[in-house]
């Protein structure tokens, strides 16, 4: 169920995605998650798009972790979003994988497929994130960016 909450700043859309799982064969079914998003652009924003889980089952944040599915850090200029998963122990011992990308300009050497995307604040873009068993992946307009695997997360 989306949840439109009405104009934001910069005229971009809030939504909510209610994603309440009532049972372990709908989570399997729910592997993709995605937003088509225009986003705003200046110094001391920091628009993202993320999940969150139902139930503390490990605990509060960090420990039941979270996936960020697309951040934008508004000092990184308009081209450059990041995808993270956070997850382990409170405080200093705060467990997190980031992957970030930033769209080529004539100075950067992004490969073309990724330029061909234009601005992130010029056009509406998807941004998804894919949680299949062992691999947590990240696209932007269905190009995978970033992947982190259970391996990797281990030992949480």
């Amino acid at each position: 169920k989306i949840v439109s909450r009405g104009n934001a700043d910069f005229g971009v859309v809030e939504t909510t995605v209610d994603t309440e799982i009532e049972s372990s064969e709908t989570l399997e079914k729910s592997r993709r998650f995605e937003s088509r998003l225009k986003l705003p652009w200046g110094q001391g924003i920091w628009p993202a798009f993320w999940m969150l889980p139902t139930y503390d089952t490990y605990g509060g944040w960090p420990k039941s972790g979270e996936i960020d599915i697309m951040e934008n850090i508004g000092r990184e200029g308009p081209n450059t979003v990041h995808g993270t998963v956070h997850y382990g122990l409170d405080g200093p011992q705060h467990q997190y994988f980031e992957s970030g990308i930033t769209l080529s300009t004539p100075k950067t050497s992004t490969p073309s497929y990724i330029a061909s995307l234009g601005s992130l604040n010029e056009t509406f873009h998807t941004y998804a994130v894919e949680r299949l068993p062992g691999v947590i992946r990240w696209y932007i307009d269905d190009i995978e960016y970033s992947s982190i695997t259970e391996e990797e997360m281990k030992p949480y």
